[in-house]
């Protein structure tokens, strides 16, 4: 379970997948130990029926979100089996009405009470956790936000429309920057503690090595250049988990026209692209620092 909560939103997709398989196999060996006859991919047109009576092809592709070609699908295997009859409708020979037939009436009568114990026994799941409670909720509030916007169209969004800037570090960006920063050290470590004793003092002394990837006036990435001993400096590359790589990658590249090359470099491991230009920039891996808590792993390389 630890890639589940590491991964996070990443795996979610995955993490629904695995427990409605395991939903659906619970279901599946109720209904095979009670000797029903019943799949649990029927549930929705016989949930339907019962509710309706009668309901055409249309309005079940309309109430599932599915293609109209699916549910005929689903609804021949159902009419197959002499679960239901397919009628056409009189006023409109174009559209087809489902109902059940005798045989779908006695399976349905033989499998709502376990339905019944089902829904009960899952409420009684969702209770004993604080959370899990409110998941129905949740859920229905997801399924309104993908609607809304896709997942597609905000992160592609996001990509083609970054909108971001370059500058150097100014003072109207310390607050910004500092979080970034604090959450960065947070995630990752803090290659030195005086980072988080005197960082006001460490930005006044090094503003000049500071350049800065601003996004609506907060800092999203930073390149940080800072002095360990007279002559010689050091850098963290900074930037916030949804920023792409790409403009952290610009930023570092600018701060290496714009300044002689640091000591060491400080950064994410899972930046291939800043590792990349590292080593094509004469660097070399001098350690590799991982957090095992939070699944990430500082990087520093240095000149030979």
């Amino acid at each position: 379970m630890l890639v589940y909560t590491l991964a996070g939103e990443l795996i979610l997709g995955s993490r629904f997948k695995r427990l409605s398989e395991k939903y659906l196999s619970n279901v599946n060996h109720i209904y095979r130990e009670q000797n029903i006859g019943f799949e649990p991919s029927w549930f929705s047109i016989f949930y339907l029926l019962d509710r309706y009576g009668e309901i055409t092809i249309t309005d079940i592709s309309n109430q599932l979100d599915l293609t109209q070609s699916a549910i005929s699908q689903m609804v021949s295997i159902l009419e197959a089996k002499g679960y239901v009859k397919v009628e056409v409708y009189k006023r409109d020979k174009r559209v087809r009405v489902v109902s059940f037939t005798e045989s779908g009436r006695e399976l349905l009568l033989s499998v709502k009470p376990v339905w019944k114990l089902i829904k009960s026994k899952m409420r009684e799941m969702l209770n004993e956790g604080e959370s899990s409670k409110y998941l129905l909720d949740a859920l229905e509030e997801l399924e309104t936000s993908f609607e809304r916007k896709s997942l597609e169209e905000r992160v592609l969004e996001s990509l083609r429309e970054s909108g971001h800037y370059f500058v150097k570090y100014r003072g109207i960006y310390y607050l910004s920057l500092k979080k970034l920063v604090f959450d960065w050290m947070f995630s990752l470590g803090a290659p030195y503690i005086d980072f988080v004793n005197d960082f006001k003092k460490i930005v006044d002394r090094n503003s000049e090595r500071i350049f800065l990837a601003v996004k609506d006036r907060e800092v999203i990435s930073a390149v940080f250049g800072f002095e360990k001993r007279k002559g010689e400096f050091d850098c963290l590359v900074c930037d916030r988990e949804d920023v792409d790589s790409k403009i952290t990658f610009s930023l570092m590249s600018r701060f290496f026209e714009a300044s002689k090359k640091p000591k060491k470099v400080y950064f994410d491991a899972d930046k291939p692209l800043i590792e990349s230009f590292l080593i094509k920039s004469g660097y070399q891996r001098f350690r590799l620092i991982k957090r095992d808590d939070v699944d990430k792993k500082l990087a520093v390389f240095k000149v030979p």
